[in-house]
């Protein structure tokens, strides 16, 4: 895998943690040091799945408003002579007096109204072929000054697509979806997002939307 930052000559320290026991916290045993996830991770079985988490640090000098955009690509081994594409992630930070933290939750929902049919959970859900999963994604300033321009944005996860259902998916409270997520069409792919401008102290931003596993695939996170 890669990380990169276009910040790092800047002063800026970005980390790649293996969320092992799932607590959401970048634990120090949890820090890849090198270049092969395999090494913290070990083998990941067919339909298992491992949470990744991004620590990034600005340096004390940094002032309010300035960005950095950090890219994780990550290069899947060769299995069975078939390959696969890189999976890659961009993460925007944004220096604030405000401090945001973003929650992803997921259940297993009703394709047809796009309603969960469980309890949210940060945890894995399995999800078989032609099943849908529902992402909330919950972005709260919990910090004592507004901040601008926030932006949540997510992916369809490889071997699925979006789901297009009115008022149900995708969705955004207290937020409004983005031009091209809302141009986006049922069976489409890639990016969802939804901005928000101020999102003030105390309050929060969600976005909202449901995926279906394609027919010859098998677990989603």
């Amino acid at each position: 895998f890669t990380l990169t930052n276009d910040q790092t000559a800047n002063g800026w320290v970005t980390s790649l943690f293996v969320d092992l026991n799932n607590d959401g916290i970048a634990d120090a045993n949890e820090l890849v040091s090198g270049l092969d996830l395999a090494a913290v991770t070990g083998s990941i079985a067919r339909g298992a799945s491992v949470n990744l988490l991004i620590k990034v640090q600005a340096p004390t000098n940094a002032t309010a408003g300035t960005p950095s955009a950090v890219v994780l690509t990550i290069q899947p081994t060769v299995a069975g002579g078939q390959a696969v594409a890189s999976l890659v992630n961009t993460d925007l930070t944004t220096v604030t007096n405000g401090q945001v933290r973003l929650v992803k939750e997921q259940s297993l929902a009703n394709c047809a109204t796009g309603a969960a049919t469980g309890a949210y959970s940060q945890n894995t859900i399995s999800a078989k072929p032609g099943e849908c999963v529902k992402y909330k994604i919950t972005a709260t300033n919990e910090g004592n000054a507004d901040v601008t321009n926030v932006v949540i944005s997510d992916a369809t996860p490889a071997y699925t697509t979006l789901k297009v259902i009115a008022s149900a998916s995708p969705v955004a409270t207290n937020a409004t979806l983005s031009t091209s997520t809302a141009a986006l069409t049922d069976g489409s792919t890639g990016t969802v997002s939804a901005e928000k401008t101020p999102l003030v102290p105390s309050t929060s931003a969600v976005l909202e939307f449901v995926i279906q596993v394609n027919n010859y695939s098998g677990i989603v996170k």
